[in-house]
C-alpha cells in the first residue's frame, strides 16, 4: 500500500497517503487556512455550550462556549440555548454524568424544536465554507476580478513608501479581504 491511497479519509473526506511506512496526508488545512476557519467559527451568529466532567467522572456541568477536554460541545442559536438551559432544571443535571447530560439537552432540544449542531459539524462546515472563499477569490485573481482591491493595495504600498514604512505583503493583504469575505459568510450562513 506504500505510495497509494487507502479507504481511510480524514473528517473533510480527503484520502489519507501512505509514504514510506509514515502517514502522510495533505490536508490542505495550512496555518492561514486554520486561522480562517477560526475566524469563521468566532463569526457565526450562534453559541456554545460544553458537557464538563466533574472530578470523579459521575457529575457534570455545563459550560458556555468551547472548552477544552470537554465532553461534547453543542452549537445552537442564542435564543434556543437560553430556552434549553432554562427547561432543565439545575436539580436534573448536577448528579448526572456526562453523557446523560449531553442526551438531557439533545432530548429537550428537539422537543423545542432547536437544530442542534456539534463542534465536529461546525468545524466541518466552515472548512468546506473556508474553501469555497479561497476558490472563489483564486478565480477572482485570475480572472482580474480583483482591479479595486488591486487598486486599494497599490495605493496602500505607495502611502507607506512615502513614510519610508514597510508595506504589508500582497498576501497578507490578500488575507485581509478573505478574511473578511469568511466572516461574511458565517453571518449570512450561521
Amino acid at each position: 500500500m506504500c505510495g497509494k491511497s487507502a479507504n481511510w479519509r480524514d473528517v473533510a473526506g480527503r484520502p489519507l497517503i501512505f509514504r514510506s511506512r509514515i502517514l502522510h496526508y495533505f490536508l490542505h488545512v495550512s496555518a492561514a487556512s486554520q486561522s480562517l476557519i477560526d475566524a469563521y467559527v468566532a463569526a457565526l451568529p450562534l453559541a456554545a455550550v460544553s458537557v464538563v466532567s466533574c472530578d470523579d467522572e459521575s457529575r457534570s456541568k455545563i459550560e458556555s462556549g468551547v472548552v477544552g477536554g470537554a465532553h461534547g460541545v453543542l452549537w445552537f442559536k442564542q435564543s434556543h440555548l437560553d430556552l434549553i438551559l432554562s427547561s432543565i432544571a439545575i436539580d436534573d443535571w448536577a448528579e448526572m454524568p456526562p453523557n446523560r447530560l449531553m442526551r438531557l439537552i439533545e432530548d429537550t432540544a428537539e422537543s423545542l424544536g432547536a437544530r442542534i449542531r456539534t463542534d465536529e459539524e461546525i468545524r466541518r462546515s466552515a472548512a468546506d465554507q473556508v474553501a469555497a472563499v479561497r476558490s472563489k477569490v483564486d478565480g477572482m485573481n485570475a480572472s482580474g476580478g480583483l482591479k479595486e482591491f488591486n487598486q486599494k493595495y497599490k495605493a496602500h504600498r505607495q502611502a507607506k513608501a512615502a513614510t519610508g514604512e514597510r508595506a504589508m505583503s500582497y498576501s497578507a493583504f490578500l488575507g485581509t479581504l478573505t478574511r473578511k469575505m469568511v466572516e461574511e459568510v458565517a453571518r449570512l450562513v450561521g
